[in-house]
């Protein structure tokens, strides 16, 4: 059965692509704050894109509710010594 896709998604957004993720990453976290993953993801889009500061931003906001999550405690230490944008 094929699959329909309209016009308007996320893959049809090209260059916009890591600001869509953004975008609906941050309306996942709107209606579920707790969910640790969406977190993790968030902050690894904006160190793709350069934005370190904001991926440090989200990661110090997931350890404030979580101060021994792994993941978000490796990412940390892995970007918090470069150059910050």
């Amino acid at each position: 059965m094929p699959v329909c896709v309209k016009k308007d998604t996320l893959l049809d957004r090209g260059s916009s692509l890591p600001q869509a993720a953004v975008d609906l990453l941050q309306g996942v976290l709107t209606r579920t704050p707790k969910y640790e993953a969406a977190y993790v993801t968030l902050a690894k889009i904006h160190f793709s894109a350069g934005r370190s500061k904001k991926g440090i931003a989200v990661l110090e906001r997931l350890l404030q509710m979580n101060p021994k999550h792994a993941v978000a405690l490796e990412l940390l230490y892995t970007h918090s010594d470069r150059n910050c944008d």
